[in-house]
């Protein structure tokens, strides 16, 4: 998180790519980042609706908040990538 708060946006998603391949499987984090970075900094709206929906498939169901905010993060996602397909 540092590396995004300081402005080293590449370096964080290297990071967040390197976490994808830790064992701890149960942290969605570095998929709602990559997300995120996908979205905000690359304007890739298709790949962060992969990264929102491989997060979705990761969160434990109990995680109610979590789900309800990332189905929340694909549907605005999914939003984006109409209006930006129109123009």
């Amino acid at each position: 998180m540092a590396f995004k708060k300081t402005g080293q946006g590449e370096r964080a998603r290297s990071l967040w790519e390197e976490m994808l391949t830790w064992p701890y499987k149960e942290d969605i984090s570095p998929y709602i980042e990559l997300a995120k970075y996908h979205e905000h900094r690359l304007k890739d709206f298709e790949q962060a609706i992969v990264f929102v929906d491989q997060a979705l498939k990761q969160v434990p169901p109990h995680q109610e908040r979590e789900i309800e905010m990332l189905h929340h993060r694909r549907r605005r996602l999914e939003q984006k990538r109409i209006g930006n397909a129109e123009r």
